[in-house]
């Protein structure tokens, strides 16, 4: 009948679990597993909204292990319920990380001091020119090469930064890139690179760094043309006043320091030059005093290169 297949389920049970040595003072968790099998074998186990839950039945000992079971099921699937609300925050607050650094148009890098590696983004490679799947090894620079005038300064900031000097590693410097067509190293790309370390909390040494790169390189190209138009003529690209004037005040200034050193100004007149242009045109015009510029400036060069710093 059912009450005697339900006592002999129950001693059947209790036998069982006495066997696994699952006794008080016995860790609670292979109980929990144990019990939860064998209890799927009476039909006691139920599985609802809130998840698993094991029907109690009586006081007896059995009935008081169901209650803590349940008991932690509930706290469990509490925690469950935590973890997974953290997992959806956190894959939200990475999509739009990663919308912010593509809208940006940074490229991300993440160096692991310790062990000498280094991750890079997508828009890393794309900036500095790295193949997908290709890292180069890492050097005195990095995996980027640097142009020779930039490496000293960007190695001194580094350094500083790496020994808690600055709060903050940041330099402008050129990179050598490759070509996308021949795949020689034949192109020069301004960058902005900024990097912060994290330190250990008692030796306060650096064991990792990450930071990003921004390609600057047309503002950089705009602002020394800026720069060259500011300090030339926009028709004959030759210098003009405003460049004149700053090589004339340098000259005094190191005449002042050493009066060993000598200058001189020349003012050269071109005669009947109005005639060029009533009769040929202003643009020929340009042509001619360009021609002649640079015919004076090669005079000079070859008769005294390493002494001329002239400004014809």
């Amino acid at each position: 009948d059912p009450v005697s297949s339900h006592d002999n389920k129950s001693d059947v049970l209790c036998h069982r679990i006495r066997l696994t040595g699952v006794v008080q003072g016995v860790g609670f968790r292979p109980l929990v597993w144990r019990l939860a099998k064998e209890l799927r074998l009476t039909g006691w186990v139920r599985t609802d909204a809130k998840g698993l839950e094991i029907e109690v039945r009586g006081h007896d000992e059995l009935s008081k292990l169901a209650e803590r079971f349940n008991s932690m099921a509930t706290a469990l699937q509490a925690r469950i319920n935590d973890l997974e609300q953290i997992t959806q925050r956190l894959t939200v607050s990475e999509e739009r990380y990663a919308l912010a650094m593509r809208g940006a148009n940074d490229g991300l890098w993440d160096w692991d001091i310790s062990h000498g590696t280094i991750f890079i983004a997508p828009r890393f490679r794309a900036i500095a020119s790295i193949p997908e799947g290709q890292t180069p090894p890492l050097g005195d620079y990095g995996l980027l090469d640097i142009h020779p005038d930039d490496r000293s300064d960007y190695r001194a900031l580094l350094v500083r930064h790496l020994k808690g000097r600055s709060s903050q590693f940041e330099y402008e410097f050129r990179i050598r890139i490759c070509s996308s067509h021949s795949g020689e190293r034949i192109e020069w790309r301004w960058i902005h690179a900024r990097g912060l370390a994290q330190r250990h909390p008692l030796t306060h040494r650096a064991y990792r760094m990450a930071g990003s790169i921004t390609d600057i390189d047309a503002r950089k190209r705009t602002e020394a043309r800026r720069l060259h138009e500011s300090f030339h003529d926009s028709l004959t690209e030759l210098p003009n006043r405003s460049l004149f004037i700053e090589h004339l005040d340098n000259a005094l200034a190191r005449r002042a320091r050493d009066p060993a050193l000598l200058f001189a100004v020349v003012a050269i007149n071109l005669g009947r030059f109005h005639v060029v242009n009533d009769s040929y045109g202003h643009a020929t015009g340009d042509r001619v005093i360009h021609a002649v510029a640079e015919r004076i400036r090669a005079v000079l060069r070859r008769r005294a290169p390493e002494q001329v710093n002239d400004s014809v």
